[in-house]
């Protein structure tokens, strides 16, 4: 089991959702947190949150689509506490549904920007960091259900969380096979929960000025609510949880949703098996959560079924 006091964490993406959650979490555990978001008025808002809960958590404003400033953010924590031992590999972004010959080509940089390069810089420049470390290192990425298949309306999404899936898997399969392993990986692979990641395509920065989707904030479903229920949506804090009881288990992949995923992973290898179609989790997904509802008594589609469903 891993012993989070006086250990310092670094959790991109600190400020909402899951990062939030697990900066809460760890801060509880007697962790020393570094935090790291875009937008400094709430990074400096939940600094001041989690401190007034007691715990040691600090704030450090961070573009992760910038590789510099990967660099000044490991120079300034291995500066302050003198060490890292775990990053929380876990800001990331979603546009929102659309159709791929609708997406823009700024739409697509934006999304690869910081789902693809934010992460692979934070797997280069902490893992550097932490080989030079006796005690070595933890590095934790979050991808998604959406890197094990095909997901239409959300494809940019997939397609850069399917990149992490196996970014990270190769970092771990070289780190076994050279004996490199002071530093150990895990990839999380969470389905839909609590966060505000539906609509933060509406707040990119200028660089990425090209709004996808009809530029309106998107209603999101509470967990454990019927509205929830059929997307199968955990609060954040569940998805922490579960993410850091895996680890003490010795999981490399971190399975929030399980279920899902096993039926998802089935679906795409019988598919490839027997030359069929590709697997859609925008099929798969709310097929499956209808037959969980459908046990209990719970039919029909829902109101967020056909907001999510994309347009044509």
């Amino acid at each position: 089991m891993e012993d989070y006091k006086g250990k310092v964490v670094v959790i991109t993406g600190g400020t909402t959702g899951l990062g939030h959650a697990l900066a809460d979490i760890l801060g509880e555990r007697g962790a020393r947190v570094v935090i790291t978001a875009r937008t400094a008025s709430k990074g400096e808002a939940v600094e001041a949150e989690l401190k007034d809960k007691g715990y040691d958590v600090k704030f450090i404003q961070q573009d992760i689509t910038s590789e510099e400033g990967w660099k000044k953010l490991a120079f300034a924590v291995k500066g302050e506490y003198g060490q890292v031992d775990y990053l929380f590999n876990n800001a990331g972004v979603m546009l929102q549904p659309n159709a791929l010959m609708k997406t823009t080509i700024e739409d697509w940089k934006w999304i690869v920007d910081t789902n693809f390069w934010g992460s692979l810089y934070g797997l280069r420049t902490f893992s550097g960091l932490m080989f030079t470390q006796e005690t070595g290192g933890r590095i934790v990425t979050t991808a998604s259900t959406a890197g094990v298949s095909a997901f239409s309306g959300w494809s940019p999404y997939s397609v850069t969380k399917t990149a992490l899936v196996r970014l990270c898997e190769s970092y771990q399969a070289e780190a076994l096979k050279f004996n490199l392993d002071k530093v150990k990986y895990n990839v999380s692979l969470p389905g839909v929960f609590e966060s505000e990641i539906a609509n933060s395509t509406l707040r990119r920065g200028d660089k990425y000025h090209n709004i996808a989707g009809d530029g309106k904030e998107m209603p999101v479903s509470q967990a454990h609510t019927e509205s929830g229920d059929r997307l199968g949506m955990l609060t954040a804090k569940e998805v922490a949880t579960i993410v850091l009881d895996q680890i003490d288990e010795g999981r490399f992949y971190l399975l929030p949703h399980a279920d899902l995923t096993e039926r998802v992973v089935t679906t795409e290898a019988e598919a490839l098996n027997n030359n069929g179609q590709p697997c859609d989790q925008a099929v798969v997904d709310f097929a499956f959560y209808a037959e969980k509802l459908a046990e209990q008594g719970i039919t029909g589609g829902g109101d967020n079924v056909d907001r999510l469903t994309m347009k044509a």
